[in-house]
């Protein structure tokens, strides 16, 4: 299914809860505070029906959505917050029974046939966990990519571009839950922060009104009052230069916030594959070569695991530092995920790609990162390089035979450069 809701519940001989309003009062258990379909879509329907958390007698977190079904059961708690399709999933194990459930608040979809007691939200994208091996990442990424788009071809098996997210993030705003967990910028927000803005332009509209009763009465004075606005104009005009210069410069820091990374301060994955697919295209008209250097910190988890995620994000920082000051003008240096780095060289040759590779490789290999005054820390890396061929259709052509290369690099030992043509 592509869309998916919340299931609020109780046991079916619990006749003191029998609708929404009922959970007033009782004892709840849901999976994570931060669980979407395990909470907050719950979450806000109730609030739809005026029920706050505040107002349960308490509320327990189980961290697994069977939990909470086996504790509505056992009678530990007394109404239950899950996501859709478990209930079901259940029953068909044979570990439920449909009968000792009261579905609180039920809604009735056409194309959806599983049990919800909230309005349906688009299923999450399909993305790489922390614990999975970027090999692994890696083989199922290239699968998809050669999956043909025919749907009797993949039988049940089907993938499609990401939903629209946007009602997802109109249930964060209105439950004010991150990243919309400020309050919102009001009305009297508004006049508080213009204030002597608004009083001005009150003064103003009154002294206009008076200056339209003067001039009739005293038609000499129209020249002070003309001068007057006159003067008003210019400073009003000043101030929409000064605010339209303020906006040129919010709007370019948002364009360079968009294109880099916030860590290291280079490209980030779509800035760099926007601009490298302009070269791959350009290289392929002007019939001129262009290579990809694949990059990827050895044993990175190792220093997150031992030494925390503030040293491995110093490490990240100075790797980035260092390469950056290696690259040309017309190169391009961007971060593609954790520790994962491409270079995109136009202009050059396999040799001159292949120097610069190993002068990568051998300032990394004599970095230190001072972790403490007693102890120095530092990385290798393990480049891949590939460069165009005739038969590439696109930018990730050369980039699959760098991380095949990389991937090499990887298997012989690590801290070294191979190359797949």
């Amino acid at each position: 299914y592509t869309k998916y809701g919340s299931v609020i519940f109780a046991r079916t001989d619990n006749m003191a809860i029998q609708k929404l309003t009922d959970v007033e009062g009782k004892s709840v258990g849901a999976v994570d505070p931060h669980s979407f379909g395990g909470y907050i879509l719950a979450l806000r329907e109730l609030k739809n029906n005026h029920i706050e958390p505040k107002d349960f007698k308490k509320i327990s977190f189980l961290q697994t959505h069977d939990n909470v079904v086996n504790a509505v059961l056992n009678g530990s708690i007394e109404v239950g917050i899950i996501r859709t399709i478990i209930l079901e999933k259940m029953e068909e194990e044979g570990t439920l029974n449909f009968r000792d459930i009261n579905v609180l608040g039920r809604k009735e979809f056409s194309d959806f046939p599983l049990l919800s007691s909230t309005e349906l939200y688009p299923e999450w994208a399909f993305a790489k966990l922390p614990h999975t091996t970027e090999r692994l990442a890696n083989d199922v990424l290239s699968v998809l990519i050669k999956t043909p788009s025919d749907a009797s071809v993949l039988h049940e098996l089907n993938w499609k571009t990401p939903l629209d997210y946007s009602k997802v993030h109109t249930v964060l705003k209105e439950l004010k839950l991150y990243p919309y967990e400020n309050d919102d910028f009001t009305f009297e927000d508004v006049l508080i922060k213009y204030r002597y803005l608004f009083l001005m332009i009150f003064v103003t509209f009154v002294l206009g009104v008076l200056a339209i009763t003067y001039i009739k009465k005293l038609n000499s004075q129209l020249l002070v009052r003309t001068q007057e606005i006159e003067t008003f104009n210019n400073t009003l005009e000043h101030e929409v230069e000064q605010r339209t210069k303020e906006l040129k410069l919010l709007t370019e820091k948002l364009r360079e916030l968009a294109n880099t990374d916030e860590l290291t301060k280079i490209a980030n994955r779509r800035h760099f594959f926007q601009l490298a697919t302009q070269y791959f295209y350009t290289a392929k008209r002007n019939k001129t070569q262009i290579y990809i250097l694949s990059l990827d910190i050895d044993f990175f988890k190792h220093i997150n695991d031992t030494y925390g995620h503030d040293a491995g994000d110093e490490i990240l920082k100075l790797f980035a530092k260092n390469i950056q000051e290696m690259m040309r003008e017309s190169d391009l240096f961007g971060r593609i995920g954790g520790e994962e780095f491409c270079v995109c060289l136009q202009n050059t040759t396999l040799e001159g790609a292949s120097i610069l590779a190993e002068k990568i490789r051998a300032r990394i290999e004599h970095v230190f990162y001072k972790h403490s005054p007693k102890e120095l820390l530092h990385v290798t890396v393990s480049i891949g390089i590939s460069g165009l061929c005739a038969s590439d259709a696109e930018i990730f052509d050369i980039v699959k035979r760098a991380d095949k290369a990389l991937y090499l690099s990887k298997k012989n030992g690590r801290n070294q450069v191979q190359i797949v043509a």
